[in-house]
């Protein structure tokens, strides 16, 4: 006697599976035409250290392009490395981000004369929620979010997945 689900709830499965995927796949385009739009907006160029969000932006568009190829454990892994990459470059960003606010914060109009006698942890706090310097903080952990998306995208497409 045959186990497991029958012919019609495989396909069902099956179709699901595949919905989920193309879902994950468009999000991740979405995320990378929506970063480069935004990056184009806020001239994100003058300095070296800006170049990071467009090779990280490239390097996801390249993890998802990866993803939505023919389906292949070897394909799969190697948007998986490349997204987890970018998930780090995300996170660099992130901190810079935040160090650059911090570093702003003497100079802000409002927490200027009081940044000395603030904690560590208000300044920190000040920093990463934008209340100071010209950064938006957590904008760069939107690639973190492209490259769960590639992750999404090709869960069952390894041999580690099963």
């Amino acid at each position: 006697m045959p186990s497991g689900p029958a012919p019609a709830e495989r396909v069902e499965r099956d179709l699901t599976a595949e919905r989920m995927r193309s879902l994950f796949l468009g999000l991740g385009v979405a995320v990378v035409v929506g970063t480069v739009v935004e990056l184009a907006f806020l001239r994100h160029w003058t300095d070296g250290l800006q170049f990071g969000a467009w090779a990280g932006t490239a390097a996801l568009g390249v993890a998802v392009g990866l993803a939505a190829g023919r389906p292949t454990a070897g394909r799969a892994r190697a948007a998986r490395l490349v997204a987890g990459i970018v998930a780090l470059v995300s996170l660099v960003g992130t901190g810079l981000h935040m160090h650059g606010n911090y570093e702003a914060g003497p100079l802000d109009r409002s927490y200027g004369e009081r940044w000395d006698a603030m904690s560590l942890a208000e300044r920190w706090w000040a920093a990463a929620t934008g209340a100071v310097g010209p950064a938006p903080a957590l904008a760069s952990g939107v690639l973190i979010i492209g490259a769960a998306c590639v992750f999404g995208a090709t869960i069952g497409r390894t041999d580690d997945d099963r």
